[in-house]
């Protein structure tokens, strides 16, 4: 492995990508390489296949460990610019991103593992129309309830829309 470093370094990469064969099964192996790889390169962006997708099939582990140190770098940049600047602007509360399976996860997994970020616009507007949906349903079971008067319930769904939209976002 340092028998790379120059050529790492002449080239100047700057993110890794780490796969080993049965490394789903036991990382150690994973963990060593970008263990002297990171003492010899620290700003070297290391990905391990282990721990962006630990499954047996090495083709889907090994593209999305690729694709994840491929995005690493500038998602890593963006994000930690984010953090600073909501800093800034004094909002001290958590920040939580969306992921494609529509959980959320922390400013810092999502700067390690930026790959689970992709395709979190559609899952989180599938998620966020469920929630509308949801919220004018109860909108249109108060209606048939209270009985408003000819004209003010348009009114108040719109109120009602805004106002959960502004929630969310």
């Amino acid at each position: 492995l340092l028998a790379l470093v120059p050529t790492l370094q002449a080239e100047r990469v700057e993110s890794l990508a780490i796969g080993f064969l049965h490394s789903y099964v036991n990382a150690a192996h994973e963990r060593r390489a970008r263990d002297v790889l990171a003492a010899a390169m620290p700003a070297l962006s290391i990905t391990l296949s282990s721990d962006v997708s630990p499954e047996m099939r090495e083709y889907e582990r090994w593209s999305t460990a690729c694709a994840n140190a491929y995005v690493r770098p500038v998602m890593d940049r963006y994000l930690a610019r984010l953090e600073q600047m909501l800093a800034a602007r004094g909002l001290a509360c958590p920040v939580f991103l969306i992921t494609s399976a529509g959980s959320l996860t922390t400013l810092e997994t999502a700067r390690r593992l930026p790959i689970r970020l992709v395709e979190s616009g559609p899952a989180g507007g599938a998620i966020l129309a469920a929630w509308l949906a949801r919220a004018a349903a109860r909108v249109r079971h108060r209606r048939d309830v209270h009985h408003p008067p000819a004209g003010c319930l348009e009114e108040r769904e719109d109120f009602v829309r805004q106002q959960h939209v502004r929630q969310v976002v």
